[in-house]
């Protein structure tokens, strides 16, 4: 149930960030999120304060590369779709 609440999010962020192009506030936003759930879902706060700072810095570097090709084809469906998969290879990895 979390991970479709987080999918749908991330749908939702990606479709503003599209719309208003601010990469930066949209990933702090995410991370913001993540980090609630993080914290109300797993109760160990040092791996998640840890998650949420590699995420912050994944959504970030993903959101302005999407707004960078936005309008440039397939460039752009690449960067969206491959970077649909960075957030839970993140969590794997750290948990």
């Amino acid at each position: 149930m979390v991970l479709g609440l987080q999918i749908l999010v991330l749908i939702g962020i990606l479709r503003a960030v599209v719309a208003t192009e601010r990469p930066f506030v949209w990933a702090g936003v995410y991370t913001a999120f993540w980090l609630v759930l993080g914290l109300v879902f797993d109760g160990a706060v040092l791996p998640v304060l840890i998650a949420a700072a590699f995420t912050f810095g994944y959504m970030a570097l993903y959101f302005w590369l999407l707004v960078r090709f936005i309008g440039r084809g397939a460039m752009f469906w690449l960067i969206l779709i491959a970077g649909l998969l960075g957030p839970g290879i993140i969590r794997m990895t750290i948990s």
